[in-house]
């Protein structure tokens, strides 16, 4: 299926906070690789013009709608994240980041496993092509394996559990997240880690591989604080 609404089955979240180096070329990929693809970019509150820049582009393009969280009491990527999908009027939903290290290409390759049956499908960092530092290579990793063992202990499991490129069939997150948002560490910025504590064993995972690349403009925002949330996270029932 190639017209024009060939990808109007599914929902893209990007999350934003100051991206206005990138935003326009990520929308601008996004929809000349998947025509009909729904866009919801939600804004927590930037202070540049990435709020402008996403109001005018969908002037051309009706897909693309802003949430603007900027007056929201709780601001944060996982709190973002829930309230968009809420707004979701598609079958699926995929979130990927606004700084263009998740590569919109892979976008196809988790909705085409959500339309081959699977309930979740994990954007995995096979390759990670971003210069870290020693501390922060060994940060991701012991934040992926104690994820693992605690969505062994309850939840649905993947291999990469910090990932924030996932998609989902969005009646399965309204089902066991929408009334859930205390569940949710909400100023976090590891939604699909609170997702998957929610989730039965028998949720049929999904993964796909893909380089993590750089940045594409601006500065990152995590801090130590969402490293804390993450850590809090581990212990929330």
């Amino acid at each position: 299926m190639t017209g024009p609404s060939a990808f109007g089955d599914t929902t893209v979240i990007v999350p934003t906070l100051n991206e206005e180096a990138n935003i326009a070329r990520l929308l601008d990929e996004l929809v000349s690789l998947y025509p009909g693809l729904r866009i919801i970019v939600a804004d927590d509150g930037s202070k540049d013009r990435t709020g402008d820049i996403v109001r005018d582009y969908q002037q051309q393009h009706p897909e693309v709608s802003l949430l603007d969280r900027g007056a929201a009491a709780v601001h944060g990527l996982t709190i973002s994240v829930f309230d968009a999908v809420l707004d979701v009027q598609t079958t699926f939903f995929i979130v990927m980041d606004g700084d263009l290290q998740h590569p919109p290409e892979k976008v196809g390759d988790l909705r085409q496993r959500l339309i081959d049956g699977a309930d979740v499908v994990v954007g995995r960092r096979d390759r990670v092509l971003v210069p870290w530092p020693v501390h922060r290579k060994l940060i991701s990793r012991l934040g992926v394996m104690v994820g693992r063992v605690r969505l062994r202990v309850g939840g649905a499991v993947t291999r990469d559990t910090m990932s924030g490129f996932f998609g989902a069939r969005t009646e399965l997150f309204r089902t066991y997240a929408g009334g859930n948002l205390d569940k949710f560490e909400a100023r976090g910025y590891k939604v699909l880690f609170d997702f998957l504590k929610l989730l039965p064993k028998e949720t049929r995972v999904e993964e796909v591989p893909y380089d993590f690349g750089l940045r594409a403009g601006g500065t990152s925002k995590i801090s130590s604080t969402h490293l804390w949330l993450y850590a809090r996270s581990l212990f929330r029932w």
